[in-house]
């Protein structure tokens, strides 16, 4: 498309890595702008949400950007498998700033 630019990223599986924070800095050294995580129903449900807290520190370290989240359908846990009530943990105000 004219006029954008197309900027890479990559998910949070392919880097080898301790974690987001680790990842993160990791591919921006790779010459990355950005970083898909894929938590799960379980770390989207608890809170605080220490996924969440590690992306944004990820975030702020890295300078990344974390575009979206993606949520698995496969029997992984993610929130498209599951019962429907769970997309309702998505929406709303979110203190994390994700």
């Amino acid at each position: 498309m004219r006029g954008m630019s197309l900027r890479l990223g990559l998910r949070d599986y392919v880097i080898k890595a301790e974690g987001d924070v680790e990842a993160m800095c990791a591919a921006r050294d790779l010459g990355l702008s950005g970083y898909e995580p894929g938590p799960t129903r379980e770390q989207l449900a608890e809170w605080p949400s220490v996924r969440l807290a590690e992306l944004q520190e990820g975030r702020e370290r890295s300078g990344l950007e974390v575009p979206n989240l993606s949520l698995n359908h496969h029997n992984w846990g993610g929130a498209g498998f599951g019962g429907c009530d769970f997309a309702g943990l998505g929406a709303g105000g979110n203190p994390t700033g994700f």
